[in-house]
């Protein structure tokens, strides 16, 4: 596994953090309503650190093999910049994706919990896995979160992130961001 100090200078060449849903954004538990439909649960802090990430002006990208639109829903509110629905190959996702932003996989950081996350943890340049991962993802060059999946993994991701910048963490970075962003939005629906 990789140490504390070289997980933080890996951080610093980060430009695009792929992320997965189910056990790494949630705690993993589905439940299911009585008409069939599925329910997740997503932590704020979570949300929080994802905005602080884009504020930072790191991509964000929202990856899972689930088909449920209430996945998409989270990504978009989350303002991600990809969220990617229905993906069983997630490397060559981030290929594609990488190449979209003319990025290398070595710039990529893929935060996930299970072995449908291994093959990407293989090509990125830092793979990461939440506290409760599957044994299978302790690869040589994962580092481990000391958070569980869906209770905060992704918002310690971004602290260190912040921490291996020398930034300081506040409430204005993540409110600019999304002002900004809401900005955009409304410029690009009066642009028609």
């Amino acid at each position: 596994m990789l140490s504390y100090d070289r997980y933080l200078e890996k951080l610093k060449k980060v430009k695009l953090v792929s992320i997965d849903v189910d056990g790494t954004m949630t705690d993993g538990y589905i439940d299911y309503a009585h008409d069939g439909s599925e329910l997740r649960r997503y932590n704020v802090k979570d949300g929080v650190g994802i905005f602080l990430l884009q504020a930072m002006g790191v991509k964000t990208a929202m990856m899972t093999t689930g088909h449920v639109d209430a996945i998409r829903l989270r990504g978009e509110k989350l303002m991600m910049d990809y969220v990617e629905i229905g993906v069983f190959d997630k490397e060559k996702q981030l290929k594609h994706i990488c190449e979209e932003l003319h990025i290398s996989m070595d710039e990529v950081a893929h935060i996930g919990d299970d072995i449908n996350d291994i093959p990407a943890f293989k090509k990125v340049g830092l793979p990461v896995i939440v506290a409760d991962a599957a044994k299978q993802t302790e690869i040589d060059k994962a580092y481990q979160l000391t958070t569980k999946g869906g209770f905060g993994a992704i918002r310690e991701f971004a602290e260190d992130y912040y921490k291996a910048l020398n930034k300081e963490i506040s409430w204005n970075i993540v409110e600019t961001y999304i002002q900004q962003k809401k900005s955009e939005a409304n410029i690009k629906l009066a642009n028609g």
